[in-house]
């Protein structure tokens, strides 16, 4: 695939990541993105409906029935989509061709191992399974990291979500990828996720990587980066620190002016997701139906432990919300209900009638 026709497929993609384009649609323009790139400017692109898009999209076709011709693009608003772009729509359009022209140097091993997996049962069965249709991959020598996204628009999806933190260390970076093959090729970030890292570990993390988790963050944040903070998606590894991966967006959300970036973001969708995340995984988990009294001082040990850790986080975190008065307060008042959560717990766990009632009423016969 030559360079200017990868340019012209990153549009077409652009295009079909926008939130109004239906499903429907999306599967039909990428199951033939060659001849949807030479017709979306002049006649459009048409599709013949199917028994499977009816099973599978009846609530976007209507009264649409199988053989009924629908059209997937007009000529003139792919035509206004190509005027649109400019600014930072126009580096994301580009973030996409570069990552399709990449792509040749990688696709001979990328497929050979997409027909390994094509021959298991359950992909689940393969060594270099990581997570549901993530693989690590050596090309090269080099580790990588392959996610296999076959449905339409889920290769896009993820490539505007890099293009937000393109190049900025302990986020992933995609290098490479084919919508029509379905894949994303990334380095590979340091570590395991906090879902399956040992609470100790995560616990006994410096203040320097603890500094530099909420120092990413705000660099995510004021390039208005679509993160999903969960514990999978947030990895550790005590040489290198805090990483982070999985970024997804349609170019709808590619803001020309940066308006969306406010400081009740900054708290919502970085600071107190991550802040709470790791207060989770580092503590042990809380025995909510105790029966016993050694389990009852266990949930003792663990609110005494998420205060001790609630405490160090906020004495590193609030320099950091110096001159956002606004997040700042948010993120006081969060570790202020979560102290006083936590100290009237340890009250309730050391009251004798409190622990009585509850270990009678837990052992109850059903």
């Amino acid at each position: 695939m030559d360079e200017t026709c990868n340019h012209d497929i990153a549009q077409i993609v652009g295009f079909a990541s926008q939130k109004e384009v239906k499903s429907v649609q999306k599967k039909h323009i990428y199951e033939n993105l060659d001849n949807s790139v030479i017709s979306a400017q002049t006649e459009g692109v048409s599709f013949i409906v199917d028994d499977t898009d009816v099973d599978q999209f009846s609530w976007e076709l209507e009264d649409a029935k199988p053989g009924d011709r629908i059209k997937a693009i007009s000529p003139d608003d792919y035509q206004n989509f190509i005027q649109s772009l400019g600014g930072k729509k126009e580096q994301v359009i580009t973030y996409i061709e570069e990552r399709l022209n990449n792509y040749e140097q990688y696709k001979e091993p990328v497929l050979e191992f997409l027909k390994q997996i094509g021959e298991l049962d359950d992909t689940k069965e393969h060594q270099s399974h990581i997570a549901q249709n993530v693989f690590n991959i050596v090309i090269g020598g080099e580790n990588y990291v392959l996610r296999y996204r076959p449905h339409p628009g889920d290769v896009a999806h993820y490539l505007i979500g890099s293009s937000f933190i393109e190049g900025v260390d302990h986020f992933e970076q995609i290098i490479a990828a084919s919508p029509k093959d379905g894949v994303t090729i990334a380095e590979k970030v340091p570590g395991e996720t906090l879902n399956r890292l040992n609470p100790e570990i995560l616990a006994n993390a410096s203040d320097e990587h603890l500094n530099q988790c909420f120092d990413d963050l705000l660099i995510a944040w004021q390039r208005d980066l679509p993160m999903e903070n969960k514990g999978k998606n947030i990895l550790y590894d005590e040489k290198d620190g805090f990483g982070f991966i999985d970024f997804t967006s349609s170019i709808s959300d590619v803001s020309q002016a940066g308006d969306t970036i406010t400081q009740k973001g900054l708290f919502d969708y970085y600071y107190c997701p991550v802040y709470g995340i790791i207060i989770n995984y580092a503590t042990p988990d809380i025995d909510w139906k105790p029966k016993t009294k050694e389990v009852i001082q266990e949930n003792i040990v663990a609110y005494q432990r998420k205060i001790e850790l609630t405490k160090r986080l906020y004495q590193i975190v609030l320099p950091k919300l110096d001159g956002k008065d606004e997040a700042r307060v948010l993120f006081s008042d969060r570790v202020q209900d979560d102290l006083g959560y936590y100290s009237e717990k340890i009250k309730e766990h050391t009251d004798e009638e409190w622990v009585s009632s509850t270990l009678r009423k837990n052992n109850e016969q059903v």
